[in-house]
């Protein structure tokens, strides 16, 4: 028994579900490709390192790699300390400074004004604005999770690219062969020279955009 075939119809829609699913497929991983990328590009910049800490120490590639990870995640992690300290400290003699200022803006606002005889009195007035803000602050709790709903797509997104950054600079050197041997073996000499050539010109590249 065979299958009824599909009508003109239903085959066109089904084509067009399928680049509407394409696309939106595309649109959605589009973050996810941009960590692959990035995570791919410093796994190639710290190759090197990783080389020559492996040539003088005799290590594997794989030790090397984690000395090289640990130190660069010890030195975010530092720099990202000191940074939070310094910001911290700032923001103490701020709040100190802000708390005095606040202090003498009281002190203002509890004496009267006469202005072409007409007397007013500034805390009503500063009430009164603070009433009409508080209903405009009334948004405050959908613009704070769009907040924390963007810093955890962002920690999301970095945690990807120190992953996929970590395997790229363990099982880097495997990436050549593996697509080396996806061609013929005709052309898998012609292949390896041309990559070689492809990954000098990158390397100068890359060393300059960083000079």
């Amino acid at each position: 028994m065979f299958a009824k075939p599909w009508s003109r119809t239903t085959r066109i829609l089904v084509v067009v579900g399928g680049i509407i699913g394409l696309i939106w497929l595309l649109i959605a991983v589009n973050p996810l490709v941009q960590s692959v990328v990035a995570a791919a590009l410093l796994a190639y910049l710290f190759d090197p390192l990783v080389r020559r800490l492996q040539n003088r120490t005799r290590l594997d590639r794989t030790w090397s790699a984690r000395i090289v990870y640990g130190g660069l995640l010890i030195l975010i992690i530092g720099m990202s300390a000191l940074l939070s300290t310094v910001a911290y400290n700032r923001y103490a003699n701020l709040e100190a400074d802000f708390l005095e200022a606040v202090a003498l803006i009281q002190e203002w606002l509890t004496q009267p004004i006469i202005i072409l005889g007409v007397q007013m009195q500034p805390l009503a007035i500063i009430d009164n604005v603070v009433q009409q803000g508080s209903s405009a602050l009334s948004t405050v709790p959908g613009g704070a999770f769009t907040a924390l709903l963007g810093v955890s797509t962002n920690l999301l997104w970095a945690l990807t690219i120190l992953v996929t950054f970590y395997y790229f600079l363990v099982d880097g050197p495997q990436i050549k062969p593996w697509l080396v041997d996806l061609f013929p073996p005709d052309y898998q000499p012609e292949l390896h020279i041309l990559i070689d050539e492809i990954d000098v010109l990158w390397r100068l590249f890359l060393r300059a955009q960083l000079i």
